[in-house]
């Protein structure tokens, strides 16, 4: 079983029902969680694939502004 997180607590009950619904509707199938200094954020799927590409070095090098890429 999952660990109780406190602070959770604090947020008004029909804030965390809301949050709750948010979580597990749907509309947020394509998020995936990224932990950064201990906090998680919910973010696109690609995103997420775009992240694991550049730390696997798949990605060339990107160009700049001044040789056409915006």
């Amino acid at each position: 079983m999952a660990e109780k997180i406190t602070w959770l607590e604090a947020i008004p009950l029909d804030a965390r029902e809301e949050l709750v619904h948010d979580l597990t509707s749907n509309e947020n199938v394509n998020l995936v969680p990224l932990e950064i200094n201990n906090s998680v954020y919910w973010i696109p799927i690609e995103v997420n694939m775009l992240i694991r590409a550049l730390e696997d070095n798949r990605i060339n090098e990107l160009g700049t502004e001044d040789e056409g890429v915006a």
